[in-house]
């Protein structure tokens, strides 16, 4: 009975991906809209339609659907796709079950884009899909745009939950070289002791690619990592001359939330071991070190700004309480100024980071090789027009 059941849910999932199949989806070059003819437009931003269609097809990861590219010589006359009549022109010429053709628009505050599914037998645009992001930031931005298409064709061709997998969102994974300098104070009766002067860290944080929580607006993730960290103080006057060295070895943890593409807020808590070093020139009597250590934890809330096309380095500022577990508990708070690098690992992590040339990167994608391909079956090597 089990083994007639698995062949029963074979053969559906095969006649399904059949039909889907049956169904052609072409993407059509974007029309490159500026509001200013001195707006420089990126040979990213030029290949747009094409990491458009990657992602497309990373996030079809059964590969349900019949998605492919049209080239710019595959137009009619080398004409635009700019509007219905433009589509369903093209669409009659070559028989397309849908066409998707959209616009993208950048100005000197922000960039956005507009897609449209243009279907053959109704004649007209079926859905619209718009998405925005900040000035010259594509990689959100088309990502989303793709998870949207994919969703409502899954739905418009009825593709069973059990047959769909979860929709990729957006990768930021990596691993981040961290430093950070500033400022410490002390809390409570070691703050009529003690004067904080600096502090420094220094450190490693993974950022993994899973991703805890996806909107349009703003992503959660997670990182952890470990840090090394120095502060320096000095006595307050009417004490005896003394400085007092610190090294804590921290494991933090942090919960950070993206918005707006580039912001990012994170907030988390620390485990840590410090060590303090007291070195004290008595009034009568030879200098004298003296040292102890104990466990801690740490809470913090920062903000962070990604920088670069492909967001590779950050500065921000983290607020940080430590509470260190001596007999008699210590507290400090640590106002720092940090600085981030980040290094792509494999995986989904380039899809955060693609900046090769738009053309390169579609010949050297076997899949997008293909679209090349005419309804007809013909050699790659052939367009449409032929």
């Amino acid at each position: 009975m089990r083994c007639n059941m698995k062949k029963i849910l074979m053969l559906c999932f095969l006649t399904l991906s059949s039909f889907l199949q049956a169904v052609e989806i072409y993407i059509a070059p974007f029309v490159m809209v500026s509001e200013d003819h001195l707006l420089e437009i990126t040979k990213e931003e030029k290949g747009l339609d094409k990491l458009f269609y990657q992602s497309v097809l990373s996030t079809d990861e059964e590969h349900l659907l019949d998605i492919r590219l049209l080239l710019k010589t595959d137009l009619i006359k080398n004409r635009e796709i700019k509007s219905i009549l433009n589509a369903g022109e093209l669409c009659e010429k070559y028989n397309i079950d849908f066409l998707v053709y959209g616009f993208y628009k950048k100005t000197y505050q922000y960039c956005e884009a507009e897609i449209r599914v243009f279907e053959l037998s109704t004649k007209e645009n079926r859905k619209v899909f718009y998405s925005k992001a900040e000035y010259g930031e594509i990689i959100m931005m088309k990502d989303e745009l793709a998870g949207k298409l994919v969703s409502y064709f899954y739905d418009l061709l009825g593709v069973d939950e059990q047959a769909r997998k979860k929709i990729p969102t957006k990768s930021f994974g990596g691993i981040e070289l961290y430093g950070s300098t500033g400022y410490w104070t002390p809390a409570a009766g070691w703050f009529e002791i003690v004067s904080g002067i600096a502090t420094a860290e220094a450190g490693v944080f993974i950022q993994p690619d899973d991703i805890l929580f996806y909107n349009p607006d703003w992503l959660m993730l997670f990182r952890y990592g470990f840090t090394v960290g120095y502060l320096l103080g000095l006595n307050k006057p009417d004490i005896e001359d003394s400085s007092l060295h610190s090294v804590q070895l921290e494991l933090p943890l942090r919960l950070c939330v993206l918005f707006l593409s580039r912001h990012m807020i994170n907030t988390g808590i620390s485990v840590f071991y410090r060590h303090d070093f007291v070195y004290q020139i008595r009034l009568f009597g030879t200098p004298v070190w003296s040292n102890s250590g104990t466990l801690g934890i740490s809470g913090v809330l920062g903000y962070e700004y990604w920088c670069g096309d492909v967001k590779r380095y950050a500065f921000g500022g983290l607020l940080k309480l430590d509470l260190a577990f001596y007999k008699h508990p210590e507290t400090r708070f640590r106002f720092l100024f940090t600085y981030q690098y980040r290094l792509d690992f494999g995986g989904n992590g380039k899809s955060a980071n693609i900046k090769e040339d738009a053309h390169d990167y579609y010949e050297s994608t076997e899949c997008a090789a293909n679209t090349s391909n005419n309804y007809d079956g013909n050699n790659s090597e052939d367009t449409m027009e032929e």
